[in-house]
């Protein structure tokens, strides 16, 4: 009697454990590998929360065009849709409280005339979004956006992946190298044996493909994240909803009693983050304490727009990367198309191995 495939993936993170998931749902016999020593304290650690179809347009985009993008956002808008409904359904499955927190997510902008440009793009990629006023600038609501603790997510999915038998091995850092057929996996010198290896390692995903000669358009870029205890503040002024600031790519959210400030483009450290919320919400930020906690992380951004998910040139060596501020939102419909594509022969061409000289 013939065993169900092996899968190995390595990265342990959101996409990871996602990945995971689908495939142990198809009966695949499941490893993940994880360089760090802990599960879920990579990029989605101490993100915003925010499950965020509404911002599938690409942060970064090297080289593209305006239609290009169009096209890029409109493939993971499409996906992000699809994965909401999924995370909603594995966040009841695994009974976790944050999905009753309030619906929705806000943007905020410095004037109409820029909200009105947003506004458009959204339209064009099919995105609900609802003109309103939030602290006294010019605003938009996206009613189909909603949030929870990525932390407390990953927690519970390894530990119920753990009860269905997937094999979790922390502080691994494995060797892709060439093998006959295909590519193999090593661990101190021993061979790992697997029908199928997934590549989920973020922003580390070229450096474990440097072995076999491959790389892909990703790149690190760093994001900050600060939490407060809020317990004595008076919040009335703000939503129990995210809320993202346009010029600084940076959020708000709530997680009880505790508000964090997240995100970044382009900054060295969270001193813009603090600056920008100081200037957006003056009264609430002088009243909160120190930080408990400055975390930072590094967010695998695909300069294609997308992710990429996808078999590489390496026969049964499979990507899951790239997804940039996306990784939360679109973790649970990427594990699903991968684990499609694997066992049921399903083609993505939107998010296909880049055919460029990378």
């Amino acid at each position: 009697m013939n065993q169900p495939p092996h899968i190995l993936i390595i990265g342990a993170g959101l996409i990871g454990l996602a990945t995971a998931r689908a495939c142990i749902n198809r009966g695949a016999r499941v490893s993940i590998i994880e360089k760090q020593a802990h599960i879920g304290c990579g990029a989605g650690f101490a993100n915003s929360g925010m499950i965020h179809p509404s911002q599938a347009w690409p942060w970064v985009a090297g080289g593209m065009n305006n239609s290009a993008q169009l096209a890029a956002a409109r493939d993971v808008a499409a996906l992000s849709h699809q994965a909401a409904g999924l995370l909603k359904q594995r966040m009841n499955a695994l009974s976790l409280a944050d999905i009753n927190r309030s619906q929705g997510c806000y943007q905020i902008f410095d004037d109409e005339a820029l909200r009105n440009i947003y506004a458009a793009r959204y339209e064009h990629i099919g995105t609900a979004a609802e003109k309103q006023t939030l602290i006294a600038r010019p605003a938009l609501y996206f009613p189909d956006d909603f949030s929870g603790s990525a932390y407390a997510w990953s927690r519970a999915e390894a530990a119920a992946l753990i009860a269905e038998g997937v094999r979790i091995k922390t502080q691994i850092t494995p060797s892709l190298k060439p093998a006959q057929h295909g590519a193999a996996i090593s661990l101190n010198g021993e061979d790992i044996k697997a029908d199928h290896i997934i590549l989920c390692a973020g922003h580390r995903s070229n450096l474990a493909l440097k072995p076999v000669g491959l790389h892909l358009p990703i790149t690190p870029i760093r994001g900050f994240s600060l939490d407060f205890d809020a317990s004595n503040i008076d919040l009335s002024p703000l939503p129990n909803a995210p809320v993202m600031d346009t010029s600084s790519r940076t959020a708000l959210t709530r997680f009880g009693r505790v508000i964090r400030l997240s995100g970044s483009l382009g900054a060295a450290s969270a001193q813009p983050l603090w600056q920008r919320w100081c200037q957006l919400i003056p009264d609430i930020m002088q009243a909160l304490p120190r930080p408990d906690r400055v975390w930072s992380g590094d967010r695998p951004v695909s300069l294609l727009g997308r992710p990429i998910i996808s078999e590489s040139p390496i026969k049964g060596l499979w990507v899951n990367s790239g997804h940039g501020h996306m990784g939360w939102t679109l973790s649970m419909a990427s594990g699903e198309l991968i684990a499609q594509m694997i066992f049921d022969g399903q083609s993505a061409p939107a998010f296909s191995w880049p055919n460029i000289d990378a």
